[in-house]
Order: C-alpha cells, then structure tokens, then sequence
C-alpha cells in the first residue's frame, strides 16, 4: 500500500462515517490508486491535481475568448458552451451569475442570489472560486 493510500486511510478514520461517506471513501482510494500508479513528479503532480480539479469541476482550462463558436441559447439565452454560469446580454455584454457567493454568518455557510452575477470581459479567466462577500459582520457573534 502507497504512503498516499495509508495517510488517506488514516485521515478517513478521524472523521465519522456512515454508508454513504464509506461509499465516498472507497471512490477517492479508487482515484488515489490510480493516481499513485501513474508516476508523477512533484511538478506533474500538482498540474495533473489542478487540471483534474477544474475539469471536475466544469471549468475551462484556458480563459474564455468571447469568440461566437462559444455560445449556445438553451432556453432561448445566450449561454457560453465552455463554463455554463457565463452568459451574454443582447448587446454583447457579458456576465458571470456565480461571480460572487454571500454570507450572513460571518463564512460559516455561502449562497448565491440574483446579486451574484458579475460582468466579465473577453478573455475571461474563470476563477477557482467565486468572490466571498460577508455580509452584517455587525450581527455575527
């Protein structure tokens, strides 16, 4: 067994578990496994980690060109084809509706409203994560 596979089952074993996390579980051994079994150097490994979490993900690799091969219009919206919480306006302007997350408990918990939308421009680098706003820090104990 890989030093990888035992430290994740001695990580495992800290938290509480039912069946269904059990399930979990043995589906991130099954990618660690494979993971382990492909060789990676420090420098591939951390490419592979990242690429394998954007994809995932379904997030683009590369920034978002704007370019008109990238939109579709399911629903009768303009929506890009590569990251699906882009879309454009009539006027060619375009936005991001998961730009931003919301907390009103000071972070422990975050949502998403019709104020999460942000404008983007072309190319867009789609983040690894969406802007966290806290709001009422006054009222959070």
């Amino acid at each position: 067994m890989s030093n990888l596979i035992e430290y994740a089952n001695s990580e495992f074993n800290r938290v509480n578990s039912d069946e269904y996390f059990d399930m979990i579980n043995k589906a991130v051994i099954e990618l660690l496994e494979v993971f382990g079994k492909q060789g990676h150097s420090g420098l591939s490994a951390g490419i592979t980690r990242d690429n394998f979490t954007r994809l995932s993900n379904f997030k683009p690799l590369t920034p978002l060109t704007g370019e008109e091969s990238e939109w579709g219009t399911p629903a009768g919206k303009d929506q890009n084809n590569r990251y699906f919480s882009v879309f454009r306006n009539e006027d060619g302007s375009a936005y991001d509706i998961d730009g931003k997350v919301f907390s009103d408990d000071g972070g422990k918990s975050w949502y998403t409203s019709g104020k999460s939308a942000v404008p983007i421009t072309f190319p867009y680098v789609v983040p690894d994560e969406p802007e966290r706003v806290i709001l009422n820090t006054e009222k959070v104990k």
